[in-house]
Order: C-alpha cells, then sequence, then structure tokens
C-alpha cells in the first residue's frame, strides 16, 4: 500500500513538473497576441510545413507522413473549421482564447498554441509537439 502511494506521488510531481516545463517553454518563446491586436484566424490557411518539435528526426519525419501538404484549413465566422485535403474535407468546432487554439475531436476540444508572426503567417504547436505552419490563403 505504501509502495503504492509513493509512486502516485511521484508520478504526479513528474507529471507537474512536466507539464511546468512545457508551460513555461511555450510561454517564453511564444508571447501572447495583445488585446489591441485586431488579428483574425477567420479565413482560409494553407498548410506550409509541418515538423515535430522534439528533438527526434525520425518524430519529424513521422509527422511529415501523416501531413498532405495541399491541406487548407478554412476557419469560419460561425466557429466551424474545414480541413480540406485531396481525399477528403471534415468539418470541426473551434474557438480561440488568446493565443489559445481549441478544436473539437469527438467529444472534447484539444489544445493547440498559436503563434502569429503577422497577418498572413501562423504556425499551431498541439498536444504531440506537432507545429504546423501556415499561411493566409489569397481569396
Amino acid at each position: 500500500m505504501k509502495t503504492k502511494i509513493i509512486i502516485a506521488l511521484v508520478a504526479t510531481v513528474a507529471l507537474c513538473s512536466i507539464t511546468f516545463f512545457i508551460i513555461t517553454k511555450i510561454g517564453l518563446s511564444n508571447p501572447p497576441i495583445p488585446r489591441d491586436n485586431k488579428f483574425s484566424i477567420v479565413g482560409e490557411w494553407k498548410l506550409d510545413t509541418a515538423y515535430n518539435n522534439k528533438d527526434s528526426a525520425s518524430l519529424s519525419l513521422l509527422a511529415l507522413a501523416f501531413v498532405d501538404a495541399s491541406m487548407v484549413f478554412k476557419f469560419n465566422a460561425d466557429s466551424s473549421l474545414q480541413i480540406i485535403s485531396t481525399n477528403e474535407v471534415t468539418t470541426q468546432r473551434y474557438y480561440v482564447n488568446n493565443d489559445s487554439l481549441f478544436v473539437k475531436e469527438d467529444s472534447a476540444y484539444t489544445l493547440s498554441i498559436v503563434k502569429v508572426t503577422s497577418d498572413s503567417l501562423i504556425s499551431m504547436m498541439n498536444k504531440d509537439s506537432t507545429v504546423f505552419v501556415m499561411s493566409r490563403k489569397n481569396c
């Protein structure tokens, strides 16, 4: 019984430490979008590249293997998101809170951190540390 409690405490401390490290790292390299900034994610965004932010080169290759280079992300004003690839179109729900993008997958929302480089260039990092760099599609 004592062993299980010690293991649970060690696991909790490790999880909290990892979470703190990730939040601190993202917070230092990705300042929040200023409130007076009129940036809007609404529109069509073309996927330029995707890579894994972890050290392993094999993870980066794996991330690229599952990404269609012709993908377009269409963020609509009604909070619907269409992901358009060569083979399919999927529609999901989304909302933005400061520099966080939440996309509904199945029954839960997943978090992506958004870094706005300019009005026409953004990068999003998901929970797997995969970074998607996208440019605004000319209409």
